[in-house]
């Protein structure tokens, strides 16, 4: 298993409102393509980009946050989209 880094912008929130702007979590996956679909079951569209390592996401140059599993998994596809 690998280590995969999902980052977050403004505009991706918990359920609670707060923003996960300068945040990342981790998904551990066999390739890229099971990480996206892990993450697509928890948030569907709504992180910003995956990375294969800490240094390409830019955890320590933007001094991202590591957030934990159970504000990742908050997301609600009618919560998503009620705004469009």
């Amino acid at each position: 298993m690998l280590n995969f880094y999902f980052t977050f912008a403004k505009i991706h929130t918990t359920e609670s409102g707060e923003s996960l702007r300068g945040c990342y979590c981790i998904v551990r996956a066999v390739n890229i393509e099971e990480a996206k679909k892990k993450m697509f079951a928890t948030r569907g569209y709504a992180w910003s980009g995956v990375y294969s390592s800490k240094e390409k996401a830019g955890v320590n140059q933007y001094k991202l946050v590591k957030v934990q599993s159970k504000l990742i998994d908050l997301w609600s596809t009618k919560r998503l989209y009620a705004k469009t």
